[in-house]
């Protein structure tokens, strides 16, 4: 049976006593604002170990927020515009960290929540920022923040990896749109970039060889096709083939292949750093032997 707190906290909970009008509605989390508008007498209630009561609109407030609430990692920027962004992100009770720059960032990296970045840390780019954040490990969803945005800029983040772009100085309707947005999409962003994480370090074990043997099967290619190409023996391409399916614990051609997408990482022969889409391995392009 669904009680009063299992529709407020969305767990298994015990009633221990309740005192509630039978005609009183029951809020929906999905709603802050209408659960803001409710205030019911005390009830006490068991959550797994834990005792609480809850009395009146005041828990209520408290349950909505926490439901909202995230750790935004703001990096960049000077110390002002920093102090600006935090005071805004406290006033409306989430929680702020603070970094100088990219370094401190990643020498206390984060776990969880969004960063946002601006200013100097995105002088490189997003591509080279978000690739810079996949080699210290950080898989946290990015977003990107600077005074009045160009559209193309806007357009090229967000094909790059980036959750969002915000201008800056913030406002309230920022903040709260991007949260939104963190809400709906952070978890499905974050583990698209642990995979990649993930991916790429599985990856980086590889040799020269073994990886031209995996872009070359990421095309297609059969062993024969790989050895025509590479100019090598079938059976050596068996043996580099082996050797790859072992180091990324991979048990099929499928996996390594979603491994090598998921990394997104361009080819081990790519001379010219194209961009992926365009960089397909050329035969005979390869100098090892």
């Amino acid at each position: 049976m669904e009680t009063v707190a299992t529709r407020l906290c969305g767990r298994r909970c015990n009633p221990l006593s309740a005192a509630i009008p039978k005609d009183a509605s029951i809020p929906d989390v999905r709603q802050p604002a209408q659960i803001l508008t409710h205030c019911y007498t005390s009830i006490q209630y068991r959550f797994d170990s834990e005792v609480i009561r809850i009395g009146g609109s005041g828990f209520l407030r408290k349950i909505a927020i926490m439901e909202q609430r995230i750790t935004i990692h703001i990096v960049g920027g000077n110390s002002r515009s920093r102090a600006e962004q935090s005071r805004l992100i406290l006033a409306l009770g989430h929680h702020a960290e603070v970094y100088s720059d990219l370094i401190e960032l990643i020498d206390r990296p984060p776990r969880s929540g969004v960063i946002i970045a601006s200013d100097d840390v995105l002088e490189r780019g997003i591509s080279t920022l978000l690739d810079d954040l996949a080699d210290a490990g950080i898989w946290t969803p990015l977003v990107a923040a600077k005074p009045h945005p160009e559209v193309e800029e806007v357009v090229k983040a967000i094909q790059a990896g980036a959750l969002d772009f915000l201008e800056l100085p913030l406002s309230e309707a920022e903040v709260q749109r991007m949260v939104a947005h963190v809400h709906s999409d952070g978890g499905r962003h974050a583990e698209a970039r642990r995979r990649l994480i993930d991916a790429r370090r599985r990856i980086s074990s590889l040799s020269p060889r073994e990886r031209e043997v995996l872009d070359w099967l990421t095309e297609g290619c059969s062993n024969k096709a790989i050895a025509r190409n590479l100019e090598i023996s079938p059976r050596t391409v068996e043996i580099h083939r082996a050797n790859m399916m072992d180091k990324l614990g991979a048990n099929h051609a499928a996996d390594a292949v979603r491994l090598r997408l998921d990394a997104r990482m361009k080819r081990a022969n790519d001379e010219e750093n194209l961009p992926e889409e365009f960089d397909a391995p050329r035969a005979g392009a390869s100098t090892k032997r």
